[in-house]
């Protein structure tokens, strides 16, 4: 009960190393815990989603900094609702500046029709943490600050087909996210 945490939903499943894993293609439970007696973690939750969102999270990000003002995190774990992501990461660097690294994801729902949520007992390894908050809607983060050195590399759960094409539109309204064609053929 006194350990802070974030946490969201996935998509049918999780990724792990080189391997998809699910049951009935529909669940998967991951956890990605740290036991670190002599660092200091704290976690946020921002519940609603705000209409200024690269400020908001600089604001909530830079309030959490001040509780350890000797030395930047060594790692920032970002959970957060579909859309806006650059906006998210614009405002995560901000106030955390260019090299700590930022680690994490969206949430996701099995059907892509907004079921996602995002989970937290926001507080800090030093103190006990508040109750759980569920959004629909929100932005989960932990800053790290380990007491080891921490390393970061690129995964993807992906694997080189030998099928290939070149996206010739996308959809603008989501910052190019949406792939409408491929070689001028409608994309599924």
């Amino acid at each position: 009960p006194t350990v802070p945490m974030i946490g969201c939903t996935s998509c049918c499943g999780i990724v792990l190393n080189d391997r998809w894993l699910t049951h009935k293609k529909e669940f998967a439970l991951g956890l990605w815990g740290i036991s670190d007696l002599g660092g200091d973690y704290t976690t946020l939750h921002i519940t609603e989603r705000p209409t200024n969102l690269r400020d908001a999270v600089l604001a909530e990000v830079a309030q959490a900094l001040k509780l350890r003002v000797s030395e930047p995190p060594s790692f920032a774990f970002l959970l957060g609702s579909p859309v806006g992501e650059e906006l998210i990461l614009d405002g995560m660097v901000a106030a955390l500046g260019e090299n700590v690294p930022i680690l994490g994801g969206s949430s996701a729902d099995n059907s892509v029709d907004g079921a996602w949520s995002q989970i937290a007992k926001t507080g800090s390894s030093t103190f006990q943490a508040a109750a759980p908050t569920v959004s629909g809607d929100g932005i989960t983060i932990a800053l790290g600050w380990a007491s080891c050195v921490t390393a970061t590399t690129l995964a993807s759960g992906f694997r080189k087909t030998d099928k290939m094409g070149t996206v010739t539109k996308v959809d603008e309204s989501d910052h190019g996210r949406t792939i409408l064609e491929i070689q001028e053929q409608g994309a599924r």
